[in-house]
């Protein structure tokens, strides 16, 4: 009996497993191919165009100060800047949030790569973001080569970016 009813509950385990994987480690899905580019306005001055960014390996974030798995996300991103930035790792926050939250945030958290504020034209080019933190992993071409939704591992997200940035 005990026996029995390990296999059927081993069997349901192994099936929401999955389809956990399946929603939080997504594939690039509708933005196989080259990203869009944008312009926008990045927190504390200036503008930053995504095209300006090309030869490195890129995380473009999307992201906003109220939504609890970002802010645990924020860490992870600043440790993997500081770990692979000389590499040729590039970070970029997108924030869909007000300037004011957005600054105070970067402020409090000495995030040391740029955070633009969002709107909603890329937010569409993008295929539409359905969850905050989505996060895309670009080649140094510029390809998306994966997509995470939610919160992600810095192991997961070490192991998309490591071999990307060993490739030339």
């Amino acid at each position: 009996m005990l026996l029995r009813w390990l296999k059927e509950w081993w069997l349901v385990l192994l099936a929401v497993g999955f389809l956990s994987w399946r929603l939080f480690y997504s594939s690039p899905g509708a933005l196989s191919g080259k990203t869009p580019d944008f312009t926008l306005p990045r927190i504390g001055g200036g503008d930053l165009t995504l095209s300006a960014t090309t030869g490195q390996v890129r995380i473009i974030d999307f992201w906003a100060t109220w939504c609890g798995p970002c802010q645990m996300m924020t860490p992870v991103y600043v440790d993997l800047y500081n770990r692979f930035h000389s590499q040729g790792l590039d970070i970029i926050g997108v924030a869909l949030d007000n300037q004011d939250a957005v600054s105070r945030f970067v402020a409090t958290h000495q995030i040391p790569y740029p955070i633009l504020l969002g709107d909603a034209p890329t937010v569409r080019e993008f295929g539409g973001i359905r969850g905050i933190p989505t996060a895309f992993v670009l080649d140094r071409r510029g390809r998306v080569v994966q997509k995470h939704v939610g919160y992600s591992p810095e192991f997961l997200l070490a192991h998309d970016i490591e071999p990307l940035l060993k490739s030339r």
